[in-house]
């Protein structure tokens, strides 16, 4: 899911991390050809930060498959520089194509007989943005907590091609093998890994991978890639606010593309031709990423259209591209996953139908009021804000869902003054986001898996309902707002105290000790789901009393993190509160029939 303003500044609330090098470390014999890499110590932890998983993608190697890197044998590599994120919509640094690299952290002291298990974060970012080096995933105190659980594990992250540069779509990309690149740079990274992991003291029967929005998404993919026709390089999964995507089968891609094809001049060549590839491939990559900003949508199109940005200086054949409004461009996310007949083999929905992906364990969630920082805010109903977000839903359709989310299950949220922060209407499209984007197809996807899950894989589902961000949205304006998007990467990664920082881009933060003490059960669970494929362990800092989906039996068993009621929780009338009045089980019923899942357009 595209992050917004917002929430990029909310989930990204401090940049970067200052490096403390105290003395290196050596990490022997990777591939097994005598490589060598030199990190450096941190606080409690040993870092290898900026492996390179493969080459360049630049110049030729632009819009192609990753190409694995080998470094030579005998050789000492520095993994002390985390190098440059990949060329991506907005970021206040160095950015460079020269970008597929990793990072590995673990406790200080690990030896390479030690076979911790394996964490792999996938960043989100709406596929535009983000990259593996944010202060706000740094994973210190993921690996403290599990350490403290008599659990340790190893954390490792990757950055993957954004954008234009990840996911430009066309007939010549999908004949030569080269569509869904971004997805492809996450497979190598993960396989590289898998291969490596052992030298650096991990154990790569025990990896597991998590991502939080479009980086839940990535996680998905990552299940569904080769039909599970492939061995996947990992055990488990963490698909944090999203699952498969609505919107994947969609146009939203091509019309992107189409419109930096124009903006650039690309256009005089057919656009699945060979030759509108090549012309994108010869543009400096900072104009083809201005290219992108230039012509991506906007929240709205009065006054004049946006123009490129001001660092690469594309020569246009069309100045000032049309304005496309957000709202009917799936919200902004725009740059997504492609049927390619290889990676992705079918159309999600029809692989998840089918139990065509990768064997393995999984938890998946969302947070309480996920929808409202994207269905708000347009002064629109949410019949309207479906006919934008879901232009495939057909009438009996939309006279459906309004008959399942009526007005009079909500309630408008005021402002101190006793002006109105979000209307009826707002939570009411909110809530048709959120079950949409973040819960049912989530569900469809984790029920699908459960299918053909082997003994010991589970299904763990949960509703998160704790947030330290709501001083900071009241502080703007927005109350009422509740546990949004990218509430839980606070609690996940126990990096609480980042936020108090003075360079925090939060005006406001409130942690009190029961934030503190969530995020420790958090965290624990999370690591201990990638240590025994559990997140609840009795006698450790975990979530106690997490139950695996059931199901069979009508009974989702979602397990609510955080807030005044949290615990395991049933559907019907014995649910918890805040469980019963979403009317889930009903409402991701209807969503998930074929038939309106094709309308959805996954």
């Amino acid at each position: 899911m595209f992050v917004t303003n917002l929430l990029f500044q909310l989930a990204l609330a401090c940049c970067g991390f200052a490096r403390q090098i105290r003395q290196q470390v050596i990490v022997d014999n990777v591939f097994g050809r005598g490589v060598s890499y030199q990190g450096f110590y941190y606080d409690n932890f040993e870092a290898f930060l900026g492996i390179r998983y493969a080459e360049t993608t630049g110049g030729s190697n632009r819009f192609k498959a990753p190409i694995p890197f080998q470094p030579q044998s005998n050789t000492v590599n520095d993994a002390v520089d985390p190098g440059r994120p990949c060329l991506q919509r907005q970021f206040n640094g160095t950015i460079s194509a020269d970008c597929l690299k990793l990072n590995i952290w673990r406790p200080k002291g690990t030896t390479a007989e030690a076979k911790l298990p394996v964490m792999v974060w996938i960043h989100g970012g709406g596929f535009v943005e983000g990259g593996k080096d944010s202060s706000a995933t740094f994973p210190g105190g993921l690996i403290n907590d599990s350490i403290a659980n008599g659990q340790p594990i190893i954390h490792a992250s990757m950055n993957y091609r954004l954008g234009v540069f990840g996911f430009a779509q066309s007939k010549y990309l999908k004949d030569t093998g080269n569509e869904n690149v971004g997805l492809r740079d996450q497979r190598l990274a993960l396989e590289w890994i898998h291969d490596n992991v052992a030298a650096f003291g991990g154990d790569p029967d025990r990896i597991a991978i998590h991502g939080q929005s479009s980086g839940a998404v990535a996680v998905a993919m990552q299940v569904l890639a080769y039909g599970g026709s492939k061995p996947a390089p990992f055990r488990a999964a963490i698909c944090q606010s999203q699952g498969p995507e609505p919107g994947t089968t969609g146009n939203y891609t091509r019309n992107a593309q189409a419109a930096i094809l124009a903006y650039t001049g690309c256009d005089r060549f057919d656009y699945d031709s060979k030759e509108a590839i090549d012309c994108l491939r010869n543009i400096y990559g900072l104009d083809l990423r201005d290219a992108q900003n230039g012509t991506a949508c906007q929240d709205t199109c009065e006054g004049e259209s946006p123009k490129a940005g001001s660092e690469g200086n594309v020569s246009s054949a069309q100045e000032t591209p049309p304005c496309r409004v957000c709202l009917d461009g799936n919200l902004g996310d725009e740059w997504l996953p492609v049927v390619d007949g290889d990676f992705v083999p079918d159309v999600p929905s029809q692989l998840i139908a089918q139990g065509r992906m990768a064997d393995v364990a999984l938890i998946l969630g969302w947070t309480a009021q996920d929808g409202v920082p994207f269905a708000t805010g347009n002064n629109i109903t949410a019949q309207e804000f479906m006919r934008h977000y879901l232009p495939a839903l057909e009438p009996p359709t939309v006279d459906k869902v309004l008959e399942l989310y009526p007005a009079s299950d909500f309630r408008p949220s005021y402002r101190p003054n006793g002006t109105i922060s979000l209307s009826v209407e707002d939570y009411r499209a909110a809530q048709v986001m959120r079950d949409v984007a973040f819960t049912c197809s989530a569900v469809d996807f984790a029920q699908g898996l459960s299918r053909i899950q082997s003994a010991g894989n589970q299904v763990f589902l949960y509703e998160f309902n704790q947030t330290i961000f709501t001083p900071n949205l009241e502080n703007d304006g927005r109350f009422g707002w509740g546990v949004i998007h990218s509430s839980d990467i606070a609690y996940v990664f126990d990096n609480l105290d980042i936020y108090l920082k003075p360079d925090s881009r939060l005006k406001k933060v409130n942690i009190t000790e029961v934030d503190r003490s969530l995020a420790h059960q958090v965290s624990g669970a999370w690591s201990s789901f990638a240590t025994s494929l559990k997140p609840s362990i009795e006698g450790k800092e975990t979530l106690q009393g997490w139950m695996p989906a059931q199901f069979a039996d009508g009974n989702l068993g979602t397990y609510v993190i955080g807030g005044s009621s949290q615990g395991p929780s049933e559907e019907g009338s014995s649910a918890r509160e805040s469980v019963l009045k979403e009317r889930l089980l009903e409402r991701c019923k209807f969503w998930n029939q074929v038939e309106v899942v094709a309308q959805m357009q996954y």
